[in-house]
């Protein structure tokens, strides 16, 4: 049968077995490396978008914990605002009242000073007064006195006038 055909047992053996080497060589040489080369190269790619993900996620969560640290930068920022805010308006407060303090102090220095010189000044008026009464009083007389009875006569009229005011 195989003779009709003009095919040689023997060679179509040798040609089976030849086949099944080439195939075995191919497999072992160059099948199993590019199998190898192509799980690798899977792996690797698996391996990358593993990582991928991971950085993603790193990425997120950085991006939260920096909008955190920007909030609470930010409420840091408010509450040390407030903070100066109060702390500026106590210091004006203070500032007012020690102005209102200084200015009451003055007024009352001023008043004092006033009632000082006021009292001063009477004083002196009243020593004129005595003087030019006692000077009016000796030219009337006609005689001049001593210094001791001028200084007599000018307590006792200060005195009376003293006691004329009260």
């Amino acid at each position: 049968m195989f003779d009709q055909l003009g095919i040689l047992p023997l060679n179509l053996l040798w040609q089976c077995l030849s086949f099944v080497l080439l195939i075995y060589l191919l497999y072992r040489f160059a099948y199993a490396p590019i199998l190898r080369m192509l799980d690798e190269r899977a792996n690797r790619i698996s391996e990358s978008m593993d990582q991928a993900e991971a950085i993603k996620v790193a990425n997120q969560e950085a991006a939260k914990r920096a909008e955190q640290i920007i909030s609470d930068a930010q409420g840091k920022v408010r509450d040390m605002l407030t903070q100066a805010n109060q702390m500026s308006q106590r210091t004006i407060a203070a500032a007012q009242s020690e102005a209102r303090e200084q200015r009451e102090k003055l007024l009352a220095d001023a008043h004092s000073q006033i009632e000082t010189d006021t009292q001063r000044a009477k004083e002196e008026l009243q020593h004129e007064v005595a003087r030019l009464a006692i000077m009016a009083a000796g030219r009337v007389i006609g005689k001049s006195l001593d210094t001791q009875d001028h200084y007599r006569l000018v307590d006792e009229a200060l005195a009376d006038t003293e006691k004329a005011r009260n």
